[in-house]
């Protein structure tokens, strides 16, 4: 696009990117077989992700200070040695 970023990866079969007012992926699009949709902050920071494939449900993940949660139950923490 005009800043420079990828709209489209043949190599991934990424058919197309599309960007917020930040420059940062707001959705892709896989060919046929789905899409990944990230909603942010008013600071750019990732707070979700919705991962959509065809004939699969949908998977949502959210980010919550340093905790990622898979369809709402708890996958990973922050701890001083790192994730758990």
């Amino acid at each position: 696009d005009a800043n420079g970023n990828l709209i489209t990866d043949k190599n991934k079969n990424i058919t197309a990117i599309t960007y917020n007012h930040l420059n940062l992926p707001k959705k892709i699009t896989f060919g046929t077989t789905g899409t990944i949709e990230y909603i942010y902050n008013a600071t750019g920071q990732k707070v979700q992700k919705i991962v959509t494939e065809t004939a699969k449900p949908i998977v949502t993940t959210d980010y919550l200070g340093g905790f990622q949660y898979k369809d709402n139950i708890l996958e990973f923490f922050p701890t001083a040695e790192g994730y758990v």
